[in-house]
C-alpha cells in the first residue's frame, strides 16, 4: 500500500464557469457566471445579458433584479429590448454597492421576462465586494494644507511691505523725473 499526501487549503471549491447560454422557448440569453469585483461606494461594474430570439416573430423582453438591496442597479440602455427573428440584443446590468456594503461576496438575481410578464429566465450573478476607499484628504491634512497657505499669505505680504517701505525712503523725486 502506497502513502500520498494530499493538502488541502480553506476556500471556494466550486469550478469557475465560462459564460453560459441557457435556451428557452426560442431565445437563447448569454451571461457570464464570473463574479464581478467592486469596491464598496466605488464605480459601477456591467454584467452583460444578451437574448437571442431564434423565433420566427419580434419578441419583447424585460429585465429586472432581485437581492441586490446593498446595491444601485441601472440598465443601458434600457431595461426592456425588443429582438427581431434571428437577431440578438444586449443590456448591460450596472450594479455599484453602496458606501456601507461588507465586504465579500454578494448575490443576485437577474430576470428575464417575456412580454407576458412571465419569467423566461433567471440568472445568478455574483460580486466580490471589497472595501470602501479611504479618503485621501484628511481633516489633519487640510488643517497642514491651510498653515502652510496662510504661511505663505504671510511672506507674500511682508515682501509687498518691504518692497513698499524701500520705495517711500528713496522718496517721490526719483519718479518725478522721470517725466
Amino acid at each position: 500500500s502506497e502513502k500520498k499526501q494530499i493538502t488541502v487549503t480553506p476556500g471556494p471549491c466550486e469550478a469557475k464557469e465560462a459564460p453560459t447560454a441557457v435556451k428557452a422557448g426560442g431565445v437563447k440569453i448569454a451571461f457570464s457566471t464570473e463574479p464581478q469585483t467592486l469596491q464598496a461606494g466605488g464605480v459601477a461594474v456591467a454584467y452583460p445579458v444578451t437574448v437571442v430570439n431564434e423565433g420566427t416573430a419580434a419578441r419583447s423582453f424585460g429585465l429586472a433584479v432581485d437581492g441586490a438591496q446593498w446595491a444601485t442597479v441601472r440598465f443601458s440602455p434600457t431595461n426592456m429590448v425588443t429582438v427581431k427573428p434571428g437577431e440578438s440584443q444586449t443590456v448591460f446590468v450596472f450594479v455599484a454597492a453602496n458606501p456601507d456594503t461588507q465586504t465579500g461576496e454578494r448575490m443576485f438575481v437577474v430576470r428575464v421576462k417575456d412580454q407576458a410578464g412571465n419569467v423566461v429566465q433567471e440568472l445568478g450573478m455574483a460580486a466580490n465586494v471589497l472595501a470602501a476607499q479611504k479618503p485621501t484628504v484628511t481633516v489633519s491634512n487640510l488643517v497642514q494644507l491651510l498653515q502652510i497657505g496662510l504661511l505663505a499669505l504671510i511672506v507674500v505680504l511682508v515682501i509687498v511691505g518691504i518692497v513698499l517701505a524701500f520705495r517711500r525712503m528713496k522718496g517721490p523725486e526719483e519718479g518725478e523725473g522721470a517725466q
